[in-house]
């Protein structure tokens, strides 16, 4: 139910088997570091944990919407074609 910009805008989890680490952005909210630590997960705080582009679409308006990462550098970007239906 999160818009897709602040889907691919919010902090992130990734867990490193090898080595067994958690690592979260260190944006995230410290009780949540704070209750994941506490049930004996190696937490490790990251700058950034990689980089996501991301398109959703709506049905209704029949239009996508993309959104590039901010954690770098780049842009969205689109081309707006309309197709017609085959003739038969």
């Amino acid at each position: 139910g999160m818009p897709i910009d602040e889907a691919v805008a919010a902090p992130r989890i990734h867990h490193q088997w090898s080595p067994d680490k958690l690592m979260m952005e260190s944006d995230m909210d410290a009780e949540i570091a704070d209750t994941i630590g506490g049930k004996g997960h190696k937490v490790q705080q990251s700058k950034g944990i990689g980089i996501s582009q991301a398109i959703s679409y709506d049905p209704q308006s029949k239009v996508f919407h993309g959104v590039a990462d901010s954690r770098t550098s780049g842009a969205a970007g689109g081309l707006n074609v309309t197709r017609e239906p085959h003739a038969k």
